[in-house]
């Protein structure tokens, strides 16, 4: 279960070492040497050295605050947890939780956020269950108890009853920087009391572990068993929560990931506080966008696509459509999903949320007061399902040129067919056949989906259908639809 993050000194001070060869250690060598070397020498050394000093003074400090985790699952309740996950090559890893059979079922870090006992690990290292042993670096150990845990973003608090503890404080991880140096403490491997150090590689990455992420990556080496252990910036300060690495080889590759604090921290005072994070809600459908698609809509740059918004909610009553492009949310870009779905579910319901969209050749900024996640109820219509080859109860539409080339026939939704489907939206042509070998079916349309708009132009029925496909359509052009399948819509590209 553990993902997470350690690493020793970086060749930026091995470059201090070296900048002479006979300046490897001056201490310890005999007299004389150290004084004999050139003062730019000198000067770099006292310059490592320096560093040194800073690296211990942060592990003396923090480290009475981190602590090992080891968790004894209840597989028989929990069938398939016990694991860790690794992101590798060709993809998610699984690995098992006892290395050479030397470690307990889960190994884990973690670091105490207020001395009245609690402690902060991640969701993984702790989801499969069973007792929970906790041991500090004075020798002292403990059973925890769980006090709540967050998937969406991996964050679990933990609750010993010791005297005398020690806390660490969250930092600011939005003022933290590329290249800071930062050092991470853990139990990788088991090996308790281990000190790392590195720089922020990166911000914001998305690695497809956690609905809700945006990590600090960092070269501190991390390895299995420094899941949840802080990665402490030169203040002294909690930037981030040790949660994943990329790796080949099961261990670390100098590319780890952190929580960042300001994420964090907030899952960490809700559950405290015993409530559940509240999560905005915007209500809508989205979908990413291709080059060719994004033309299509005569945009440029870097945007999400809204293919359907949920009635009555937060985005509707903010003026939001469908075919809208959403480029920015809550003050920020959004050049993918779960950067709309972050901006979105960090904020808290009731807060008024900024949106910026592209709509018909420019830009606008609507205002959305979000909804609560917890209290909302999916809207989905019912699912059409029909089979190859069966038609509604109406005739298709005679075959014409525009349709029957690209390989697509509809019919329009008729009473009968809206009572035998459940469907509620008259409005529309449903799709009864599709030639496998057509551009329809290159497209993604498939039989029973209903086609709602052509080139943005909402279909009422099958003249509509047939007036709007051969005015857009032509020789070498392409028009988008936007299609309903099983209560989803989605915007398809159609190329003639």
């Amino acid at each position: 279960m553990g993902h997470f993050i350690t690493h020793t000194i970086k060749s930026s001070i091995a470059a201090f070492l070296l900048a002479s060869s006979s300046a490897a250690c001056a201490d310890g060598l005999p007299s004389g040497v150290g004084n004999s070397l050139p003062p730019d020498a000198q000067a770099a050394i006292a310059t490592a050295k320096s560093l040194s000093k800073g690296f211990r003074a942060l592990a003396k400090q923090a480290g009475p605050s981190v602590v090992s985790i080891e968790v004894t699952p209840d597989l028989r309740a929990v069938p398939g947890r016990g694991s860790r996950i690794f992101r590798g090559q060709p993809g998610m890893q699984m690995m098992p939780m006892a290395p050479n059979n030397q470690q307990p079922m889960g190994m884990g870090t973690g670091f105490v956020v207020a001395e009245e006992g609690y402690v902060v690990t991640n969701n993984h290292v702790i989801r499969s269950g069973g007792s929970m042993k906790v041991r500090f670096n004075d020798g002292r150990e403990c059973t925890a108890t769980l006090v709540g845990a967050d998937p969406e973003t991996d964050i679990a608090v933990l609750k010993v009853d010791l005297p005398n503890l020690r806390a660490i404080e969250f930092g600011d991880s939005d003022t933290a920087e590329v290249g800071d140096w930062v050092i991470a403490l853990g139990s990788p491997f088991g090996l308790k009391d281990s000190v790392t150090a590195g720089i922020i590689s990166a911000k914001g990455r998305e690695v497809g572990l956690n609905p809700l992420e945006s990590y600090l990556q960092t070269d501190a080496t991390i390895n299995p068993g420094n899941s949840g252990g802080p990665l402490i910036d030169m203040d002294g300060r909690v930037v981030g929560v040790n949660a994943a690495i990329e790796s080949r080889s099961g261990g670390s590759d100098g590319i780890g990931f952190a929580i960042p604090a300001n994420m964090a921290r907030g899952v960490v005072e809700s559950i405290i506080g015993g409530s559940a994070p509240s999560r905005g809600f915007l209500g809508i459908q989205m979908q990413p966008m291709d080059a060719q698609l994004a033309a299509n809509f005569g945009f440029q740059g870097q945007g999400v696509l809204v293919s359907q918004v949920v009635s009555g909610g937060a985005a509707e009553r903010a003026g939001v459509q469908a075919g809208d492009i959403l480029t920015k949310v809550n003050n920020e870009q959004v050049p993918s999903l779960q950067r709309v779905l972050r901006a979105v579910r960090l904020a808290k319901p009731g807060a008024e949320c900024p949106i910026e969209v592209f709509r018909d050749g420019g830009t606008i900024t609507l205002t959305a007061v979000l909804d609560d996640s917890a209290q909302q109820v999916a809207q989905a219509g019912a699912p059409i399902r029909m089979k190859a080859g069966a038609s509604p109860n109406t005739a298709p539409l005679p075959a014409d040129r525009s349709t029957s080339s690209l390989g697509v026939q509809v019919a329009a939704i008729t009473p009968e067919l809206a009572k035998e489907r459940n469907i509620t939206d008259l409005r529309g042509v449903v799709v009864t056949e599709v030639n496998p070998e057509s551009a329809a079916a290159r497209a993604g349309l498939k039989v029973g989906d209903i086609v709602r708009q052509v080139g943005g132009k909402q279909v009422a029925g099958a003249e509509e259908w047939d007036s709007n496909m051969r005015s857009t359509m032509g020789q070498g052009r392409s028009v988008r639809l936007l299609v309903e399948r099983e209560g989803n819509t989605k915007f398809l590209l159609l190329r003639s």
